[in-house]
């Protein structure tokens, strides 16, 4: 019986050993395969962000060019308006040079008569 006994000591040391490795293999192993799942989950979550924040650009241009056309449609009703304000400002102009004119004429006659 020891002699037997002996020749299975030598192989239990290196099965423990074997059986060791194989378990800080699969230990690292799982441990690569949590890191490669959480990394796969922040890209979606980063993927995620950038698809809302390219939304929110898009949102954003469309709201620009809406403002710029509306900018452009009140520049040309201010250009329009003065326009009328010069013409309203000149035809006050002559209206009161011409009143300017009758009062005279009025004068003179008032003079003559």
């Amino acid at each position: 019986g020891s002699s037997a006994q002996e020749s299975r000591d030598p192989t239990l040391p290196l099965i423990a050993i074997l059986l060791a490795w194989l378990l800080g293999w699969v230990v690292h192993a799982a441990d690569e395969a949590a890191l490669a799942r959480s990394a796969r989950k922040q890209q979606a979550q980063q993927g995620d962000g950038l698809a809302k924040l390219r939304q929110e650009r898009d949102e954003a241009r469309e709201e620009v060019e809406k403002l710029k056309e509306q900018t452009e449609k009140l520049e040309k009703q201010v250009v329009a308006i003065r326009k009328q304000a010069e013409g309203q400002a000149d035809e006050y102009m002559r209206l009161t040079s011409e009143n300017r004119c009758l009062r005279n004429q009025l004068e003179d006659f008032d003079i003559v008569m």
